[in-house]
């Protein structure tokens, strides 16, 4: 099946350029080309070629650089998430039966189980920063308790601990805001 090339603009505008389906066709100013364009008529051609040009360097830049620094930060928060939720169930396991019970530890240690656990209580907004509130002071406690255990390691001193006591409090007068 043959193909036909019609020329749409510039100095050649209206040409057509027949040729079969595996004919090569060279297109451009040089001598050489089968499809020549005026070198200082058709300017556009240039700064079509070049807009192309750009374009294709940002797509690869993007997928050679952002893309694998993207995914570097994503990984980078799950990381985060996962060492925060290890962190807060070692540290508050000791607390089960004294300060909280086995299912609030379960959602304070997860994020999947925090964000469920919120979400239960969207038509309550005063249950809802109660929840939040007690989420916080739990994380804020287990990392009182993070910092003070490797201030113990290295042999210094650390200002956490005199907030262990205020968090215990707190923690204790939220839970029974926080429904279950």
């Amino acid at each position: 099946m043959p193909w036909v090339l019609t020329i749409q603009g510039g100095s050649l505008h209206g040409a057509q350029f027949r040729f079969e389906a595996s004919t090569r066709l060279t297109v451009g100013r040089g001598a050489d080309c089968d499809v020549r364009f005026h070198p200082t008529a058709d300017r556009v051609v240039s700064t079509l070629l070049i807009a192309h040009l750009a374009g294709a360097f940002f797509f690869v830049l993007y997928l050679v650089v952002w893309v694998p620094l993207f995914l570097a930060f994503l990984g980078g928060i799950v990381y985060l998430v996962v060492r925060e939720g290890r962190i807060v169930r070692r540290l508050l396991t000791p607390e089960v039966g004294r300060l909280i019970t086995e299912a609030e530890l379960r959602v304070a240690g997860s994020f999947w189980g925090r964000v469920r656990w919120l979400l239960a209580s969207l038509g309550r907004p005063q249950r809802l920063q109660a929840r939040r509130r007690f989420l916080r002071a739990l994380t804020k406690l287990a990392f009182c308790y993070w910092h003070v255990e490797r201030a113990q390691a290295a042999g210094a001193q650390t200002m956490s601990l005199p907030r262990i006591p205020h968090l215990y409090e707190e923690v204790r007068r939220l839970r029974g805001q926080v429904g279950t």
